[in-house]
């Protein structure tokens, strides 16, 4: 732990194997007290209560209800620090678990120190993510971003977006012409100007752009 700060902790994992080994390794640190660990349960969580825990380390993928058990124990223990130890890095899976509530996430095959790190950062009120998993969710976040300034940039006109709405559907030049009341040259021409602005030799790219750009 940093600077001696003590720190109360309980565990919930559905594997004895891991509450009880990961429950072993904290107690190594003189500054982290295990007050309660065991498989979920509606008595682990009353148990959780009770000991009211500075952080509560969890295994959001033990079940298809791992959320629904998350804002459970959030709400159970307002107070407490909730930490993610997870066999799974998913970043749509990480999004989630922060959104239900937690502070911090670790996966399984960190070493103890890292484990501990976690609980010190989350005792001093900061969140924590593991480097690999804060790296995913870095890169989403400037993914998200570039993306967001190339939609603002490209601004298409109400005919464009009827004429683009209608290729996402796979209709043909004809079809489209004959859907909006425009001839076939028309139709060439707004798919021409599609082209352009999604920078696409052919149709099926201005498609894939588009999709990719969720105008489908």
């Amino acid at each position: 732990m940093e600077a001696n700060l003590r720190a109360t902790v309980f565990v919930c994992d559905e594997h004895p194997i891991i509450h009880i080994g990961l429950s072993a390794c904290l107690r190594d640190d003189a500054d982290i007290v295990v007050v309660g660990a065991g498989a979920w349960s509606e008595e682990t969580v009353e148990a959780a209560a009770n000991s009211n825990p500075d952080v509560l380390i969890f295994d959001l993928n033990q079940t298809k209800e791992g959320k629904a058990r998350l804002r459970r124990l959030n709400k159970a223990c307002p107070k407490t620090k909730l930490l993610i130890f997870t066999g799974d890095s998913e970043l749509e899976d990480t999004v989630d678990a922060l959104q239900a509530g937690a502070s911090g996430l670790i996966t399984k095959w960190g070493d103890p120190a890292q484990v501990r790190l976690a609980v010190s950062r989350l005792v001093r009120g900061d969140n924590y993510l593991e480097p690999n998993v804060a790296m995913q969710v870095i890169s989403a976040l400037k993914k998200a971003e570039d993306r967001r300034r190339e939609l603002s940039s490209m601004q298409l006109t109400f005919r464009e977006e009827q004429v683009l709405k209608c290729l996402l559907k796979g209709a043909t030049n004809s079809q489209i012409g004959e859907s909006l009341n425009i001839s076939e040259k028309t139709v060439k021409h707004y798919i021409g100007c599609l082209k352009d602005k999604f920078n696409a030799a052919n149709r099926l790219e201005v498609v894939l752009s588009a999709q990719r750009y969720s105008f489908a």
